[in-house]
């Protein structure tokens, strides 16, 4: 009876360490390694974890993806966009996919990054929301030599395109980036 009790007594401090090991590994905040700062997140729509530098739209583009698609292009159409954050996935739709056959060109991997001339704007196809609750927008731009670089070198890079080689250097590539990824410079 007596190695029962103890049992029971192991048993009960094995389930509240573990408890308290998944609080702790799923906390909503991370430490950021580089400057150890604590920076809060974002869940998304998708499930996504995202910073709230990502979450906030620069003040240059707040207005512009509050209009109609119809208005917002003509304000950006044909402007440089360049990558707001680290590891912006480029898509080939403009939608979250991560599976096997997933829709992304590639990850760019450095931030202030030039992804490229915008040529369209479109809203998700899942109709996923952002942080203000409207519907996320997304960018379609040709890709620039410098994000098509950044592809190719990113580990990160689309099952798919690895197996067809690198992206080919002398075409044109569209590809969507979403609206919290990107920024005017």
């Amino acid at each position: 009876m007596n190695s029962d009790k103890k049992l029971y007594v192991y048993s009960g401090v094995a389930i509240a360490a573990a408890i308290a090991a998944y609080f702790v590994i799923t906390k909503k905040s991370k430490l950021n390694r580089k400057d150890n700062i604590v920076e809060e997140t974002v869940v998304t729509d998708t499930g996504s974890e995202i910073s709230i530098e990502q979450a906030l739209l620069p003040t240059q583009l707040q207005p512009i993806f509050k209009l109609p698609l119809k208005e917002a292009i003509k304000i950006l159409g044909n402007k440089n966009v360049y990558t707001k954050v680290d590891n912006v996935m480029a898509r080939k739709s403009p939608f979250v996919n991560n599976g096997i056959l997933n829709n992304t060109w590639g990850t760019i991997s450095d931030k202030k990054t030039l992804v490229g001339r915008v040529i369209a704007i479109a809203e998700d196809k899942n109709g996923a929301k952002n942080a203000d609750g409207r519907t996320y927008k997304w960018v379609k731009v040709n890709l620039s030599a410098d994000a098509k670089k950044s592809i190719d070198a990113s580990e990160k890079e689309s099952f798919l395109n690895k197996i067809g080689g690198s992206l080919p250097k002398n075409y044109t590539i569209e590809a969507y980036v979403r609206e919290d990824t990107i920024t005017l410079i």
